[in-house]
């Protein structure tokens, strides 16, 4: 079973229930009097009022805690490589730095492309910083935003504000990776107040599913009252929110 947090403010709209629930018993006890099997239908009637206002959490619980059995991250494969495409988010500058991987593709920043993003060397980074300096003579580079040198009307240099740090940004067509690092399902609901979501690592020549992290959610009961409502996962998916599926399965070749 997965029963949802404990609120102590949950006590208010439980005992109202409870409280109407009660009038209604008392009313169907005095019209029920006098007639045969009139304790049993009682019992009857208070075993299914008792139960009625935490049905709804009794049924999720249950549910959720069933799929919370078929939780967690499974590694079938692990390959060294030397990038991938992620589908999922812009993170191709944090997976590129020294020692990361050679490449990451992902989507551009309108959402509208895809890109691949690799460490520029320290010759790209200076002709970057010159051309600034020659088309804008005077000028400093604004703070706080990264400067961008178009090579051509596909490939451009871009140097973060640090002016250290540079890459090589090049517009796709398609994603070019073979690895692909993607959510199948995100928040997809699976039933009443309960969801589940699916990332994974595939290999698109084999069609190989090389990991898979498997994640079931649930949401409060109508009765839960408090400050906040976070949701609830599965524990042992939990656990691993903070390991990347792709880094345990796609082991980048620089580091090797």
């Amino acid at each position: 079973m997965g029963f949802y947090y404990f609120s102590i403010f949950s006590i208010v709209p439980l005992g109202i229930a409870y409280g109407m629930l009660f009038l209604v018993y008392w009313g169907i006890a005095r019209l029920t009097r006098g007639i045969p099997g009139r304790k049993a239908l009682l019992v009857v009637v208070g075993m299914v009022f008792l139960i009625l206002p935490v049905a709804e959490e009794l049924w999720i619980a249950w549910n959720f805690g069933q799929a919370c059995k078929e939780a967690g991250t499974f590694i079938y494969k692990k390959v060294q490589v030397e990038g991938f495409y992620d589908s999922t988010m812009r993170s191709a500058y944090e997976n590129t730095r020294a020692g990361h991987y050679q490449f990451v593709e992902h989507a551009t920043e309108d959402r509208k492309g895809i890109e691949r993003v690799q460490l520029a060397d320290d010759e790209a980074r200076v002709k970057a910083l010159t051309w600034f300096t020659k088309t804008y003579p005077g000028k400093e580079r604004p703070k706080g935003k990264s400067l961008k040198y178009p090579v051509s009307d596909r490939e451009q240099i871009v140097v973060f504000p640090n002016g250290v740090d540079a890459w090589r940004v090049t517009k796709l067509d398609r994603p070019t990776a073979r690895y692909h690092y993607r959510w199948p399902k995100r928040n997809a609901t699976m039933g009443h107040k309960t969801y589940n979501q699916i990332e994974e690592v595939i290999d698109l020549v084999t069609s190989e599913i090389l990991g898979r992290t498997v994640q079931y959610g649930r949401t409060s009961p109508w009765f839960f009252a408090a400050l906040d409502d976070p949701g609830m996962t599965c524990p042992v998916a939990s656990e691993k929110r903070g390991l990347l599926l792709y880094r345990l399965v796609l082991e980048p070749a620089a580091s090797k």
